[in-house]
């Protein structure tokens, strides 16, 4: 008992630090729909409905909803040790298995293009995906139950103070990198017999944005397993969490942005084209026209 009083000030410092990163995350989300609204508006939303409008949509907005659950469990001063355990595993299915799998699904969608349609590249990346949906199900489904939850001295400040049994969840780290670092090889593999005969906007913005994708998942997802780890017993086991959801969002639905400025060939100025090169983009007057490509 004394050690844990002595421990207590620490994690509850560790639990307002981790709610510090949830309002970054947040805050990030936020800002990138503001800076891309232009395009978003003439590039999606003015255009029919498909299945790349659809699963635009999914991968931008589903990020409110799980930040909204975040949000609710950061800051919610009512929870007691027995009810913090039904936000944070909505908290955890959201972040880590349904919103991550559907951004996981554009980039199967993307690859799906570059390799022209191949079923059988189709079948192959469905099925890696499905396997490692599985697998994480498997984990987190061990991880909530060795999870436990420390009594806040002070629960107006942060009522709930997650304590992870083991360092399990690292894994799911694991399998998102792995499942990321296939789609680059099959992309990088087509890449290097397409690069020198076929370069265009739509050719170049394809293989940037699925490394630059995969460059800034793997930096999070490296940063996650080092903190399940090395600190699965403290709050801050949960403070990247945030971020590896916003950042799945963001670049998702920025792949499916690049690509139809590139088909379109018509860069819409906005701050995040300095970001993402969109200023290599060829400009031309053609107006986007109703389309069912993502």
């Amino acid at each position: 008992m004394a050690a844990m009083s002595v421990e207590m000030p620490h994690l509850l410092q560790g639990a307002v630090n981790v709610k510090y990163s949830f309002i970054a995350g947040f805050a990030l989300l936020v800002y990138d729909v503001v800076i891309n609204l232009s395009s978003e508006i003439e590039l999606i939303w003015r255009c029919r409905w498909s299945f790349g409008k659809i699963i635009y949509i999914l991968a931008r907005y589903s990020g409110f909803v799980d930040a909204a659950f975040i949000l609710y469990y950061a800051f919610s001063t009512n929870l007691t040790i027995e009810s913090c355990r039904s936000p944070y595993v909505t908290l955890i299915k959201g972040c880590m298995l349904i919103g991550v799998a559907i951004c996981h699904c554009v980039l199967v969608i993307r690859t799906f293009v570059i390799w022209e349609r191949n079923i059988s590249t189709l079948g192959f990346m469905c099925s890696i995906l499905i396997v490692g949906f599985a697998l994480k199900v498997y984990v987190i489904v061990k991880m909530l139950h060795d999870l436990t939850f420390a009594p806040s001295p002070m629960p107006a400040i942060s009522a709930c103070i997650p304590i992870q049994g083991s360092d399990t969840a690292f894994i799911i780290f694991c399998i998102d990198t792995a499942f990321e670092f296939q789609i680059v090889a099959l992309t990088l593999y087509k890449g290097l017999f397409r690069w020198k005969s076929v370069s265009t906007p739509l050719i170049r913005t394809i293989y940037r944005d699925g490394f630059i994708y995969f460059a800034v998942i793997l930096c999070i997802s490296l940063a996650n397993t080092l903190l399940c780890r090395r600190m699965f017993s403290t709050p801050y086991v949960s403070i990247a969490i945030m971020l590896h959801r916003i950042f799945h969002s963001i670049l998702a639905s920025r792949v499916i942005m690049n690509l139809r400025k590139a088909v379109y060939e018509k860069p819409i100025p906005t701050i995040s084209t300095a970001h993402f090169g969109d200023a290599e983009m060829q400009s031309g007057e053609q107006e986007p026209q109703s389309t069912s490509q993502a």
